[in-house]
């Protein structure tokens, strides 16, 4: 399995398993002709916000095309979030590190050490989807 997949893969156990039976979405995008260039991977919604989801790992970023689309995205007033993680670290010292594109196009890195092993918490999803 790719990296970037197994992150994700990772981020949608951890987000089903924080939901529980709440109400909650989650949706990936998969590559393909039909696709728009630089769409997010991942939508996801837990009750109360949806939010686009990109993943990168191991200290890869955006592309530009990414980087635009998901600017516009977030200026027509889509929540885009960016997760960071180097999988290079052993399991029990991953840290989760979230970026967001604000309504007025800029991209906030902010790094807040969400710790890979407490992803299936409901706090770990409230602080990647609300920012809190």
């Amino acid at each position: 399995m790719q990296p970037e997949a197994s992150f994700k893969k990772h981020l949608k156990e951890g987000f089903e398993a924080a939901c529980g039976l709440a109400p909650h979405y989650w949706f990936p995008l998969v590559a393909s002709m039909m696709q728009k260039a630089g769409v997010p991977d991942l939508y996801v919604a837990d009750g109360k916000i949806g939010a686009w989801i990109e993943a990168k790992v191991n200290g890869n970023g955006l592309s530009a095309i990414q980087t635009l689309e998901q600017r516009k995205m977030a200026m027509a007033g889509s929540i885009v979030i960016v997760l960071h993680c180097d999988l290079s670290a052993p399991k029990e010292l991953r840290m989760i590190d979230r970026g967001q594109f604000t309504k007025d196009g800029m991209y906030l890195f902010q790094p807040c050490f969400l710790s890979w092993s407490n992803s299936k918490t409901p706090e770990f999803w409230s602080r990647v989807i609300h920012g809190a």
